[in-house]
């Protein structure tokens, strides 16, 4: 069986990536924190109502029942683990 070894292109791509991923994770993490304290809720009936969303359809309606149910813990947990993964 033969070995395919890696070059340094490959290697930089897929350091590059991860370093892409890992930065979109840390920027969704902190992300979350500016949220805190405000009423999320109102904030995803307002995203809905400005991309004339029918807040009755099945997706909007999930959407905003997430937003509804989360918390300040909920989102600070959240960050927490962005960060931690990133």
């Amino acid at each position: 069986m033969h070995k395919i070894k890696p070059s340094k292109q490959m290697i930089r791509a897929v350091a590059i990536l991860e370093a892409t991923k890992g930065l979109a994770v840390l920027l969704t993490g902190f992300g979350a924190l500016t949220f805190l304290h405000h009423n999320i809720q109102q904030l995803a009936e307002q995203l809905v109502s400005n991309l004339h969303l029918n807040p009755a359809k099945h997706y909007p309606r999930i959407f905003l029942d997430a937003a509804a149910h989360t918390t300040d813990k909920y989102l600070l947990l959240f960050a927490l683990l962005a960060i931690a993964y990133a």
